[in-house]
């Protein structure tokens, strides 16, 4: 949740009762979540005195309008403002952000990755909105006529977000709500499921495959090496990677190999 909107008094107890597992070197550091609006160089420095040293912010949009239609009560603005803070500060920073909020365009939302990019954050998470019971956004659901997105734009606009942040050296560390029976029994539509990150990352895989045999040559033999980690994504879920290549150049061989001199999302090719 939103740590430090909790009273002041709630924050010293908590963090107390860890911090003394920090001083007694059982964990390394304390990390939490805020929103943009409850952070400053004061509440920076009482964190940093309890051995926190991450702090990531639920941005979820950096659309003012969205912001708005979304009610969070702040807007892009105090994003940067909070964000700037924790950096200046020698905090860790990361940044939250979901796909598919309601007035969200495919414009406005990679314009907001690409100034993610240029906050600096540490890290990021990728969460696509989803509607829970007994929500605004259920209540929106139901009485407007507004849809999630589907599961598939959902992966694609995600797909993309996770490319830019990663060639900008921007980590993602996550994609998709943690999976648990309590959220699952919660969600009444959008685009969720338990292996959503592994969904993405195996798309990534097919369009890099799919590029590499498009440049082959007819009747190719094309073998591809990749990290044994990044096996299972390359050839998806219940195969279906490798199948719709194959049905996609039927006329060419795709054989996989691991290489463990390969890092992960790393891959080499050859074609005889």
């Amino acid at each position: 949740g939103s740590f430090t909107c909790l009273p002041e008094t709630l924050q010293h107890r908590l963090l107390s009762t860890v911090h003394a597992h920090v001083s007694a070197g059982k964990i390394d550091s304390i990390r939490l979540s805020t929103r943009p609006d409850c952070i400053s160089d004061d509440t920076c420095m009482f964190l940093m005195d309890f051995g926190v040293a991450t702090v990531e912010l639920g941005v979820q949009s950096m659309n003012d309008g969205v912001l708005e239609r979304a009610k969070r009560g702040h807007g892009v603005e105090s994003v940067r403002h909070a964000a700037a803070r924790v950096k200046k500060n020698g905090l860790q920073l990361g940044i939250q952000l979901m796909v598919g909020l309601p007035g969200e365009s495919t414009v406005s939302f990679l314009k907001g990755v690409r100034e993610t990019v240029e906050i600096g954050p540490d890290f990021v998470r990728l969460y696509p909105a989803v509607v829970l019971r007994d929500t605004g956004l259920a209540r929106l659901y139901r009485e407007s006529g507004w849809k999630p997105l589907s599961m598939n734009r959902t992966i694609t606009l995600t797909r993309k977000a996770r490319s830019l942040l990663l060639e900008s050296g921007v980590q993602v560390i996550r994609m998709g709500l943690q999976h648990s029976q309590e959220l699952a029994g919660q969600i009444l539509a959008g685009p969720y499921h338990p292996s959503f990150g592994e969904f993405v990352i195996a798309r990534d895989w097919y369009l890099k495959a799919r590029e590499v045999l498009a440049g082959a040559p007819a009747g190719a033999k094309v073998t591809m090496s990749l990290a044994a980690g990044d096996y299972s994504a390359f050839v998806g879920p219940s195969k279906n990677n490798l199948n719709r290549l194959r049905q996609l150049f039927p006329g060419k061989q795709l054989v996989l190999k691991t290489d463990k001199t390969l890092a992960r999302f790393q891959y080499r090719y050859a074609c005889n």
